[in-house]
C-alpha cells in the first residue's frame, strides 16, 4: 500500500523508518509502528515490558519475545491486530485498567 506524500513525511519526523511503510493499512487507525514502536522510541510504542523484564501489570517476567502492552479501549481491535499479526496469535491477557485503558499480554506464537 502507497503512503500518501504528506503522511510518509509525518512518519519519518516521527521516526518511523521506510521499511516499516510496507506495513502501513488505511484500514487501521493504529499502525503496525504505534503498537511495537520505531528507532525515534527506542521500539517501545506501547509496550510497557517486554522479554524478561518484570510486567508492572502482573508483577510477573515476561517470556521470550512477548510483551505486555496498554492501549485505549476505542484501540484495542486495531492492536490486537497488530499483535496477532506480528505474534501469529491472539493476546493471552487481557485486563482493564483504572485509567480507563486496557493491558494485553501477548506471546509470540509463530515458531
Amino acid at each position: 500500500m502507497k503512503i500518501p506524500a504528506q503522511l510518509r513525511k509525518q512518519l519519518l519526523e516521527k521516526g518511523v523508518e521506510e521499511d516499516q511503510f510496507i506495513h502501513y493499512d488505511p484500514d487501521f487507525k493504529i499502525q503496525k509502528w504505534d503498537v511495537f514502536g520505531h528507532a525515534k522510541d527506542n521500539y517501545t510504542g506501547m509496550i510497557i515490558a517486554k522479554t524478561n523484564q518484570k510486567c508492572p501489570i502482573w508483577k510477573d517476567k515476561l517470556p521470550f519475545k512477548s510483551v505486555t502492552v496498554v492501549c485505549k479501549k476505542e484501540d484495542l481491535s486495531d492492536v490486537e491486530y497488530w499483535l496477532c499479526y506480528v505474534h501469529g496469535g491472539s493476546f493471552e491477557r487481557i485486563k482493564d485498567l483504572p485509567d480507563g485503558k486496557v493491558a494485553l499480554r501477548s506471546n509470540y506464537q509463530a515458531w
